[in-house]
């Protein structure tokens, strides 16, 4: 039987044989600290992709100039999906996982996704502002944020 093979991007400097454990059992900070987790599962678990480039996406995100590492690993203990992530079959939570293999990302990947990431993010603030502008409009009728009534 074939089994999925799962990554997780993250801390660097970890081997091969080494536990991935979550933030409550190493103390080392991971991605759902800053987060905005809904489930209250914040340091808890270990999460890992299926989804190598997601996982690469994860490891350039790690502080520092050249980012992460990217493990493939296995998942120990009850595997199953993340509850803050909003995309289905990407990101699942584990209790630990096993190291079996780096996949080393380079400082040139790290900084060409960090780019990528703070373009689609400026793109995104970009589309939640006019959103927001749009719904101001929608609410109180009134297009440039209040400026009418200051002109009457």
């Amino acid at each position: 039987m074939n089994h999925p093979t799962y990554f997780h991007g993250g801390y660097p400097g970890l081997k091969i044989g080494e536990y991935l454990s979550p933030a409550s059992v190493t103390g080392v900070r991971g991605l759902d600290d800053w987060a905005s987790s809904t489930s209250g599962d914040i340091g808890k678990y270990v999460y890992v992709t299926t989804n190598m480039p997601a996982a690469r996406l994860y490891a350039a995100m790690y502080p520092g100039k050249n980012g992460g590492t990217v493990y493939e690993c296995l998942p120990e203990g009850d595997i199953a999906p993340d509850r803050d992530c909003d995309l289905a079959g990407i990101s699942f939570s584990c209790a630990r996982a096993l190291i079996i293999a780096e996949h080393p990302i380079t400082y040139s990947a790290v900084q060409w996704l960090r780019s990528s990431m703070m373009r689609a993010s400026s793109s995104m603030m970009k589309s939640a502002a006019i959103a927001a502008k749009e719904e101001i409009v929608a609410v109180t009728g009134e297009g440039t944020l209040g400026k009418e009534k200051e002109a009457k």
